[in-house]
């Protein structure tokens, strides 16, 4: 990623995090989405997280947003509790890279073996507050997850959605965030807008944010009150410039080798009247 975009990247997540004092910052990259999180074996006990914060960084350096890439950082805050062992699966999509777990304070997490796209861990508490989550890295592509690249009509897009559930806990606050190189705050379809297609049920209604001292957009929603039965998530596409057609680029390609030959021609022709 461009220095540039990755100073602009961490000044934004930066800004986002003064919004929640109480969270140990978590800021290592790594790539994964809809993000499952499943109790395994034997009875759950209620284990106590007052927040989830997840916040979503997405970098690309042209309007077609052929380069776009996200990354991430997820953390659970959890208060002083009862000690507890818990054992949970991750599931995550083929794509995820540098996949990186974090845990703070009273918490403490052992990761085993991933197959098959699932990672089955230990979270320990050893009655003090803490935090544990984990970072991730992902680039765009054609089918997702998570971003993906697309047109509508002749222009570009890009489509950010992401969803999934997280019913190891007891209700929660669940936030996520989304930063965004350059001013994205026009709804509508045209080159430079956004187009809002919805957040999980009883998240708040999207905010787009624009901060010119960062050249950022960051997008909001929340749900105080997360219970874990509904999907939690946010999507929405980005419209960017117009993509050539195929005909096009190869007309293009054509005139712009007539050009060379007839330069190349008068160059030859210049030498022998010398």
């Amino acid at each position: 990623m461009p220095a540039h975009l990755v100073e602009r990247t961490r000044t934004a997540r930066a800004e986002a995090r003064k919004r929640r004092p109480g969270l140990t910052p978590l800021l290592v990259a790594c790539a994964v989405t809809g993000v499952a999180w499943g109790v395994m074996g034997g009875a759950a006990q209620a284990q106590t997280a007052t927040s989830r914060i997840s916040d979503f960084n997405v970098a690309f350096s042209n309007p077609t947003f052929s380069d776009a890439s996200v990354s991430a950082a997820i953390v659970f805050n959890m208060p002083a509790q009862a000690p507890f062992t818990k054992k949970i699966t991750r599931t995550y999509p083929s794509g995820a890279t540098n996949l990186t777990f974090n845990d703070s304070g009273g918490i403490t997490q052992t990761e085993g073996t991933p197959t098959g796209g699932k990672v089955p861990f230990t979270i320990t508490g050893d009655g003090a507050a803490g935090t544990f989550g984990f970072d991730y890295d992902l680039a765009a592509s054609k089918s997702g997850p998570l971003l993906t690249l697309g047109r509508s009509g002749d222009l570009s897009t890009l489509t950010f959605d992401r969803s999934g559930t997280v019913n190891a806990f007891t209700p929660f606050d669940f936030e996520i965030s989304v930063a965004l190189p350059g001013n994205w705050t026009h709804a509508g379809t045209s080159t430079g807008d956004y187009e809002l297609l919805g957040e999980g049920p009883g998240f708040s209604t999207p905010q787009f944010v624009f901060n010119p001292n960062t050249d950022t957009t960051l997008v909001t929603t929340s749900n105080p009150t997360y219970g874990g039965t509904t999907p939690g998530g946010l999507d929405f596409t980005l419209f960017g410039a117009p993509v050539p057609e195929p005909g096009v680029w190869a007309m293009m390609l054509v005139g712009m080798g007539g050009l060379g030959a007839a330069l190349r021609s008068r160059r030859r022709l210049g030498a022998d009247l010398a």
